[in-house]
């Protein structure tokens, strides 16, 4: 792929990855100050923090505030890019690209009362394909907890692949799950892309 030769490497990247992606019903946009009750708002959910890896439980307003006050600096340092997913103004969801140990990593969570609407999958699409025109990664990982069906399913759509299994440590629910991995690489995203629009 001779076409990543001019495109920087993900650090350098995501240190400049700053601008809006609008999709047909999202923006998907740097976090704002006015953002953090309403994250909160959606956050503090147990149905949406149960499937993630990293957030304390119960979650307070003031941690929610102390890492979105973070992000910039993170972003700076060629860490993670994080988004505010916003509909109609208001932040309901957040989507970021984070890198570490040689590697892209997608993560993702909705608001409950936004599921089920292809929302997650319109903003991943956007997101990934953005990942992809602004850096020389050849491919994204993610992945999910087994028995989360629907981000798995947003995945698999995207043109993840699963690769093994792993055994993560959830600390909203305290214990080691086991952890479906998955790979994104640039030939089978446009695929993926393809099949939609067919």
């Amino acid at each position: 792929m001779s076409d990543l030769i001019d495109l920087p490497p993900a650090p350098e990247a995501i240190r400049t990855f700053t601008q809006a992606i609008v999709t047909p019903r999202l923006e998907l946009r740097l976090v704002e100050a006015a953002d953090v009750e309403a994250l909160y708002r959606h956050f503090a959910d147990w149905e949406v923090v149960r499937w993630l890896a990293r957030p304390s439980w119960p979650m307070e307003p003031a941690m929610m505030a102390d890492f979105l006050d973070g992000c910039s600096g993170r972003q700076a340092a060629g860490e993670a890019a994080y988004r505010a997913i916003a509909r109609d103004g208001e932040a309901v969801g957040a989507i970021d690209w984070s890198y570490g140990g040689g590697a892209s990593y997608l993560g993702y969570w909705l608001g409950r009362a936004h599921w089920g609407q292809g929302l997650m999958s319109e903003a991943a699409a956007a997101f990934v394909d953005a990942i992809f025109a602004v850096s020389n990664e050849r491919a994204i990982l993610s992945g999910v907890f087994e028995g989360n069906v629907a981000s798995h399913a947003i995945q698999m759509k995207l043109g993840f692949v699963e690769t093994g299994l792993s055994v993560h440590y959830s600390v909203p629910r305290g214990v080691d799950l086991r952890h479906i991995d998955t790979k994104l690489t640039r030939t089978a995203r446009r695929v993926a892309a393809l099949k939609a629009t067919t």
